[in-house]
């Protein structure tokens, strides 16, 4: 038998043995993923320090420490940054955002105050990246104790979105609860196919094993613990002496 005849004779029988394979090439991948692209939202911290002497404005990126609040069985971010103080300003570095959708950004300080910012429409921007509030604004703390962010990505808009958030200031407890209770019925759960990340903010998903639906909310919460301002005196209670 020639070698091209049992190169052949061989196929035929691997075929026979083990019935018919799906092999999926890598042009194969690359056009699924074309049809079901993964909805992706990655963003950083970015503290700003503005230099009066010298009429300059620097930034530091603040790392992220993902979280996971087992009570609530939901994840969540803090940040390696141990302590802000209430002059401290940051914004947001977006790398990436998914291709449709909105960014609905809000904050509850310490005093459980509900601060609402304007919303991010997602439909026809650019996909690079860009800075919220803008270049030239940053985020600002009213009070101290913990500061709460909270981003909710939804395909589809909200109807009655800022009576949904301002919902929370009613509500008592660990704020992932309360965040997450506001939007029970539309919230995506922590399932396989999707992640969020660790080396930024954000999350990403597996196209191939999971969607997020037009009107769920898939919810990003950063905690931020909040000082007095610099070279505050704190006053130690005053011991009696018997």
């Amino acid at each position: 038998m020639s070698p091209k005849r049992s190169i052949i004779f061989m196929q035929v029988c691997f075929s026979m043995a083990f019935g018919s394979l799906n092999v999926f090439a890598q042009t194969d991948m690359q056009s699924q993923a074309a049809v079901a692209p993964a909805d992706t939202l990655i963003f950083r911290i970015r503290q700003v320090f503005v230099d009066t002497l010298r009429g300059k404005v620097h930034s530091a990126d603040v790392k992220p420490d993902l979280r996971y609040d087992f009570r609530n069985q939901y994840p969540y971010y803090g940040l390696r940054k141990q302590a802000w103080q209430l002059t401290d300003r940051y914004q947001l570095d977006f790398r990436k955002v998914p291709a449709k959708g909105w960014i609905h950004v809000f904050s509850v300080d310490g005093a459980n105050d509900v601060r609402m910012h304007a919303s991010i429409s997602l439909q026809g921007r650019p996909r690079g990246a860009f800075l919220y509030p803008d270049s030239l604004k940053t985020f600002a703390f009213q009070a101290e104790g913990t500061d709460h962010l909270s981003l909710w990505y939804t395909p589809d808009s909200i109807p009655g979105m800022e009576r949904l958030v301002r919902g929370i200031e009613l509500t008592m407890g660990d704020f992932v609860k309360r965040n997450n209770r506001q939007i029970h019925t539309s919230l995506v759960l922590p399932a396989f196919g999707w992640q969020m990340l660790t080396e930024d903010f954000g999350f990403s998903t597996d196209p191939q094993i999971m969607k997020i639906q037009a009107s769920a909310i898939l919810p990003i919460v950063i905690e931020f613990e909040v000082k007095g301002k610099p070279g505050k005196v704190v006053k130690k209670p005053h011991l009696i002496k018997k």
